[in-house]
């Protein structure tokens, strides 16, 4: 995997919808390139997120929209307010006027309240709700 992902944080989502685990690789500003799983082989997506200067520890990647893609969710680190971004898609030939991503996002606000800090919020799929869970223990 040291080839695939240079920085070595990684995760694995179908990101193109077609239900194949995808391999995401996350830089440490939050760049994220994508090696995706198709039915013909491995193919590199290159870049599908260009940085938004976010650390990757507020990132993650959820099918908050139903669509079979990972959404991209950005948390706040102090109040666990999580922003999402709707994958439209893997298109390639966006590329040169998507600066330089693959897949075209589109902002959807705040879709989860806080319930606890960024670091302590994870996301599950239970069927077709997407259910927000919170591991750390409360600091009250």
């Amino acid at each position: 995997m040291e080839y695939l992902c240079k920085y070595g944080a990684l995760t694995i989502f179908s990101s193109s919808g077609d239900g194949r685990a995808d391999i995401l690789c996350l830089e440490p500003d939050g760049r994220t390139t994508a090696w995706l799983n198709r039915a013909t082989g491995i193919v590199d997506a290159g870049q599908i997120k260009r940085t938004e200067g976010w650390d990757r520890a507020n990132m993650r990647f959820a099918d908050v929209e139903g669509s079979g893609r990972a959404d991209l969710i950005h948390l706040d680190k102090y109040t666990g307010a999580g922003q999402v971004y709707k994958n439209n898609g893997y298109k390639p030939e966006i590329v040169d006027i998507n600066q330089g991503s693959s897949v075209s996002w589109s902002d959807r606000k705040v879709l989860y309240a806080p319930i606890n800090r960024g670091e302590c919020m994870h996301f599950t799929n239970q069927g077709s709700q997407q259910v927000s869970v919170s591991h750390c223990p409360s600091l009250y």
